[in-house]
Order: C-alpha cells, then structure tokens, then sequence
C-alpha cells in the first residue's frame, strides 16, 4: 500500500533521517518520507526503514558514506529514487557528505538534485546548538571552532555536540558552570539520599528534575523548576549549609538565574511550536526572524552584564551561522510565501530590503513550481 502510493503520487518526497543510540549501544538509523497521498490530497508521512548502522565500534561506522548505503538501498527498494523532493537532518558534517553523494548517484541516472538547495537543516537541532552555547561556551570564538569540529568532522559521533564541552568542566567542578552548575550539585546532592530527596519532595510539592548531556531542554527545566521553588531551595541549602557552602547560591546568583530563564524562555516556546508530527517548514524561518530580533534587543538589554553579553554573543554566532544558511535553499521563503497568513508580507517586514531580491523571488517560485505547492509541508 506505501509502495504504491510513494510510487503513484505525482509530487516529491521529502526525506528526513536522523541517527538513534539505543540503551544497548546500537545505532540505527531512522529514514522517513513526507509526501502528499494521491488519493486523499492530504500530507502523509511514514517510517521507510529503521535499519542498524553497521561496525559501531569501528571509526566512521556512522558517517555520511555509512548513512547514504542505507538510504540508497531504501530509494531503490522502494523504486522512488526519481521522487526525492528535499532532504532534512542535523548540522552534522556527515549529512552534508550524504546529500553530496546522494546528488552524485541521481546525477548519474540524469536527475537534477542540487545538495544545497535540497539540504533542510533540522530546526531542533539549530536551536539546540545555539543555546547549548549560550550554556557551555563563554566566547563567540570557541563557538565558531566547536561549531567547524561539528560540522567538518564527517565521521564525528553523532551525538557530538557543545554538552561535550561540559566533560573537562565536570571533571574541574561542575560549579565552575556558574550559578546553573551550583544548581546541578544541588539537584544531585538530594538524590545522593532518600531522605534528603523525599524531606524535599514533601515540602516543595515536587523534586528539581536532573538535567542531561544530550538536550539544553532537561537544563532549561531544571531552572524553571529551581526558580519557581525558590524559596523551598533556599531552605534546603540553608538546612545542609555544611554540605553545600561550595554551591550555596547567593542573592547576585539567584539574579543571574533569572535573567539567564527570561533570556531563554522564547527558545523554549520556539522548541514546542516547531517539533512534533504538525511542525511546519515555515515556522522554521518563522522563528528563526524572531529569534534574531530577540537576540538583537537581549544584547542591547543587558549591555552592562559582560559576562552575560558573552554568553549571547557566543550563542549568536552559532545561531547566526544557521540563519544565514537558510539562504542556500530556497524551499524556506517559499514556506513562507506559501503560508496564508504570511505571504510576501512578512518577507518585506522582517528582511532587509537587501535581501529582497529579484532573482532569489525568481528561484524561490521554481520552487514552489517544483514541490506543486506543497513545500510548506515540508518537516523541519
């Protein structure tokens, strides 16, 4: 029944991967398809294959060329190589090195498939970079050479990211993270005891949470949660004061905690509009004009915190980065077009006037041309 579909359907298909650890330390790598069903003239989307990435334990057993022989074999299984619409995955360099040798196979059967133009950066993982440096980076420098180690070391592990910078820090202290690493030695320090974690529990109504390596979301809760139990972690610290005159947090520190949740509460509303099954391609650059407007005022804001300018300025060029990526494709701005209540509109209202150009209108329509109108569907 998908096979049929995939291959009567006469728009393209737009593929997404992405690569999954396992508890039991194998890798897989899961490659769906978004497509608009002939039938019913509505967007679907399935799983084409969750197929496990050979030679884990071997160098490169995940890079570009490991994921491309998965995701051929599926195109030719399925026969729908002459449908690849666009493709969507992480900034990794190993899905660059995917999409080239993808355009390089289809080239060779006589189909235009251009690797930048079809490449969709994953807007999860965009926003997930940009604050884990605003978190773990204390410069904008270190964020640009974190972020050519991510995405120039192809065969890198694919959970490679700015939390591997946390590694030296949690091996210094986890204090030396600031305010936020006093708040983890806090979190840790009550569930180092039944006692201590449910005496918590009981009087606040509820635990901190613990935060992790893999998502900023988990620190972000962890804040939020910190912060509006206040008083009830003020107690606690006071009552095991011996324990935790280290990370015992001061006046001037629950001020920081505090600008650091207002500056990151509208990644965090971005992260829950933009994920799930219903995300849509528009609201990635959607967003992302948002984000920079907010980046903008949040610099000028606090134009007398250098240490809190620092960490905006290093989440910044990361985010920039991307921002400017958006440019090599043209399938964003006819998302945006394409949406009712956007349209042009918002392209005149929130670009330069330097970015209205003619040609990239010209191309941007191709493009809406090319996906029959069913870009905005388009996961990101």
């Amino acid at each position: 029944m998908l096979r049929r579909k995939l291959q009567s359907t006469p728009w393209k298909l737009h593929l997404s991967a992405d690569v999954w650890s396992a508890p039991n330390h194998k890798a897989f790598l899961g490659i769906c398809v978004k497509f608009v069903d002939p039938d019913a003239k509505e967007a679907l989307q399935a799983l084409l294959a969750l197929s496990e990435l050979p030679g884990l334990d071997g160098p490169g057993s995940h890079g570009g060329a490991e994921q491309w022989k998965l995701l051929q074999h599926v195109l030719e299984d399925y026969n729908i190589w002459n449908k690849v619409g666009f493709y969507t995955g992480d900034n990794h360099g190993s899905n660059d090195k995917l999409c080239r040798l993808l355009a390089n196979y289809l080239q060779e059967k006589g189909v235009d498939w251009e690797a930048k133009t079809r490449r969709i950066r994953c807007h999860g993982h965009i926003v997930n970079l940009a604050v884990q440096a605003f978190l773990f980076i204390d410069s904008k420098e270190a964020a640009r050479a974190a972020l050519e180690h991510i995405e120039d070391t192809d065969e890198s592990a694919f959970g490679t990211d700015f939390s591997e910078r946390i590694k030296p820090q949690r091996a210094q202290g986890w204090r030396r993270l600031g305010p936020l690493g006093k708040v983890h030695n806090i979190s840790i320090h009550m569930r180092e005891n039944d006692y201590r974690w449910n005496e918590f529990k009981k009087r606040a109504g509820r635990s901190l949470g613990l935060d992790n390596d893999t998502r900023w979301n988990s620190w972000f809760l962890l804040l939020d949660t910190t912060l509006n139990l206040q008083s009830y972690v003020e107690w606690y610290q006071k009552k095991y004061y011996q324990d935790l005159r280290d990370d015992y947090l001061t006046p001037d520190e629950w001020s920081a905690l505090g600008e650091t949740r207002a500056f990151l509460q509208p990644f965090w509303k971005i992260t829950q509009l933009t994920e799930g099954r219903y995300a849509t391609l528009d609201r990635s650059l959607f967003t992302m004009d948002v984000l920079h407007k907010h980046y903008t005022q949040a610099f000028q804001k606090h134009s007398g915190n250098a240490t809190l300018r620092s960490c905006i300025a290093a989440s910044w060029a990361v985010f920039d980065k991307y921002y400017q990526l958006t440019d090599e494709s043209p399938a964003y701005g006819a998302a945006i077009i394409l949406h009712p209540s956007r349209r042009v509109a918002h392209i005149k209202k929130n670009w330069p006037k330097s970015w209205h150009k003619p040609a990239d209108i010209s191309i941007i329509n191709k493009y809406i041309i090319l996906t029959y109108c069913y870009v905005f569907i388009i996961m990101a």
